[in-house]
């Protein structure tokens, strides 16, 4: 399943370059005059290509990222526009023999990147993309999910949110049933989940404070950003319900171990004695609350957005068609 929305990211950055003179031979000095000014011409290029990529002439910066390439075949950054720019520019075109060059080409500049710097999380992210665009096997739903793992590992470490790459990751995690543990399905739709409520009351509060101050085709952009961020909202319950609806009871007793951001635990649930038969009361107990907490999810994703029919339709089937508003009671 591919969650909407989806947003290639492409990294944009410039190169500072250092140089230190010092006493050496003539021909030292020539050699590193030669590689300074080979530097400056490839970030030029790089520049250059990123100005034309932010400014929508995909053919001028594709020519930019070739000339960088050709005065160094792996740098990082060349490598990673120039795949984005040919995924772009295959938008625009109807040649499919073109489109598969295109995107076997970018593949390659991707996994070049990856073979030299493995937790590049752009260069992860965009392959997981371009992967499951081109196939919805298992094997490579498999490894598109740890592509993205690879993405949202990398945004941890460097104390960053990568919301679009948690949800991807959660939908190809939940494809495969890795559904536990800190980046397994259920995590990752958490963390997305809470990620956005935040942007949604954001932008909620910025619309009230200064909704008077706005021209009317203004106010209804804000308002349309707003809505498709509660439709991708929409999206992300189902997944989530859908996820806790499958769980069997041992998961859901063992999920009660994990710090869960939505869960509503309740304390009878947490302890146990041990014995075989008080295991089985806990695990049915358990069971019980990840399906309340499912249908609360899904009941939220038909409330954020009402044409969601796969979710109402879930929801259904869980409460066997008494689908009414409000939370469910655990």
């Amino acid at each position: 399943m591919m969650l909407p929305s989806q947003k290639r990211v492409g990294l944009l950055i410039s190169i500072l370059l250092l140089s230190t003179l010092s006493l050496v031979s003539s021909s030292y000095f020539d050699d590193k005059v030669d590689k300074n000014k080979s530097e400056e011409a490839i970030n030029a290029y790089l520049t250059k290509g990123n100005n034309a990529l932010g400014s929508g002439n995909l053919h001028s910066a594709g020519r930019s990222y070739e000339a960088c390439l050709r005065m160094d075949p792996d740098q990082r950054y060349c490598l990673i526009n120039y795949a984005s720019v040919l995924v772009d520019l295959n938008a625009e075109e109807s040649d499919e023999s073109m489109k598969q060059q295109r995107t076997k080409k970018a593949q390659d500049m991707l996994t070049r990147v990856l073979a030299l710097h493995p937790n590049d999380g752009d260069a992860a992210f965009n392959l997981a993309l371009l992967l499951q665009d081109s196939s919805n096997s298992e094997e490579v739903t498999r490894e598109a999910a740890r592509l993205y793992q690879v993405a949202v590992q990398g945004a941890d470490t460097d104390g960053e949110e990568r919301w679009d790459a948690l949800a991807n990751m959660a939908a190809a995690k939940q494809e495969i049933g890795e559904f536990m543990g800190e980046y397994g399905a259920i995590r990752a739709y958490e963390r997305v989940i809470v990620m956005l409520e935040e942007m949604v009351q954001d932008k909620e509060a910025y619309l009230t404070q200064n909704g008077n101050n706005f021209e009317n085709e203004q106010y209804q952009y804000l308002e349309a950003e707003l809505r498709a961020l509660n439709e991708y909202l929409s999206t992300l319950y189902y997944g989530y319900g859908t996820v806790l609806s499958e769980l069997s009871n041992s998961d859901c007793k063992a999920l009660q171990s994990e710090d869960s951001l939505l869960i509503d635990w309740v304390e009878p649930f947490v302890k146990g004695s041990g014995t075989e038969k008080e295991n089985e009361r806990d695990e049915a107990s358990a069971n019980h609350v990840c399906k309340m907490n499912a249908i609360n999810a899904l009941r939220l994703a038909v409330d954020l957005n009402s044409e969601n029919v796969v979710a109402e339709h879930m929801l259904a089937a869980l409460t066997e068609g008494d689908v009414g508003k409000g939370r469910a009671s655990n």
